[in-house]
């Protein structure tokens, strides 16, 4: 990637970027979105996140399919991984410089309670030396490789939440901004509070105006501020940016079923179209067209490597809104290949929409 692509987007008002989810953004949906979003965004992808602890044992090549990333419709793209193990952290980072990712993140935030009994994700808000520790020697890593290389910029970045318990960014963010991530996202949540509550959109002015403080106050870089928390697409992320003051919104859960959503005619085309087997049978038979493709790239790229049940996901998000999508979601939800998946949707438009 060309010299710092950070730079380039503080200068931008709309910065969009695509959410980590575990065993939803692979490589094969992420290379989906790019193709959807017809060159308009996202304006940084993220991978699913990886356990640097594995990448450090016997099972590192299987996990290296979750650092599997198209080189040239992905960009930037930043690998995420987590541990609390600060050897282990540091040779993940140097896999994935290695690897040609434009940055590296570190997850500090996922809630899910097999991380934290690794002390990993959320849990290091409760253990901020760790945190630091760990933050501390990945950024100089990070620094050694800009530093050797001139002619390619590699990005740190750290993602978490607002606490843990309770609401407490005061305290802990500044264990992360002391050692100047290039990128700060923020999950407007606290892990108490998983996904159960609406995220904390009336506090978000004041959590940039904190960030932005802070690291003026203390002689800092700001960070490229990014925000993240029931944002659906890319209209209301600019409602959010124009209300917070930050950089940039992070989309998570919005993506699903829409791997369109980033390019905003597409995106607008598609959700004002009649979803009316009658009147929109065009939209429709779009919609399951893509997620034809979509099953039969996962089957190609994945298939050996993961469950067939995991692109089932994306079913319910595709199959939406439209006269007998309750009975197509069951009927997909029972097939065992793309090749099983093809006929039912074929089928499907043969005799509901024509």
């Amino acid at each position: 990637m060309s010299l710092n692509f950070i730079e380039k987007l503080k200068k931008k008002k709309d910065v969009v970027v695509l959410a980590p989810m575990a065993d939803v953004t692979d490589c094969v949906f992420r290379e989906m979105i790019a193709k959807y979003s017809n060159k308009s965004g996202p304006d940084i992808f993220w991978t699913e996140f990886v356990s640097a602890d594995g990448l450090n044992s016997v099972g590192r090549e299987h996990l290296k399919i979750d650092l599997k990333f198209n080189k040239k419709l992905e960009r930037p793209i930043i690998a995420q991984i987590f541990s609390s193990k600060k050897e282990n952290i540091i040779n993940a980072i140097k896999l994935v410089y290695k690897l040609g990712f434009d940055g590296v993140d570190l997850n500090m935030g996922c809630p899910d309670k097999t991380i934290e009994k690794q002390l990993s994700g959320s849990a290091l808000i409760k253990h901020p030396a760790i945190a630091r520790e760990i933050i501390e020697a990945s950024k100089k890593v990070v620094d050694d490789f800009n530093n050797k290389n001139k002619k390619r910029f590699f990005s740190f970045s750290v993602k978490t939440r607002i606490g843990y318990n309770k609401i407490e960014y005061e305290t802990w963010f500044p264990n992360i901004l002391d050692y100047e991530p290039d990128i700060f996202t923020v999950h407007l949540r606290t892990r108490k509070e998983m996904s159960l509550v609406e995220a904390h959109w009336d506090l978000s002015k004041e959590i940039v105006d904190f960030i932005k403080k802070y690291c003026k106050e203390n002689n800092l870089k700001t960070p490229l501020i990014i925000l993240n928390g029931d944002v659906k697409n890319v209209e209301e992320a600019r409602e959010k940016i124009k209300i917070s003051g930050c950089d940039g919104i992070m989309i998570g859960r919005g993506i699903f079923g829409t791997p369109w959503l980033f390019d905003d005619k597409e995106y607008n085309k598609r959700l004002e179209q009649n979803l009316d087997t009658k009147k929109g049978k065009d939209n429709i038979t779009f919609r399951l067209k893509v997620l034809m493709e979509h099953t039969e790239k996962y089957e190609k790229v994945l298939g050996k490597h993961k469950s067939f049940n995991i692109m089932k996901k994306h079913y319910k998000a595709y199959v939406n809104g439209f006269d007998n999508a309750k009975d197509l979601r069951i009927e997909l939800m029972l097939r065992k290949d793309a090749k099983e998946v093809k006929s039912i949707c074929n089928k499907f438009i043969k005799e509901k929409l024509n």
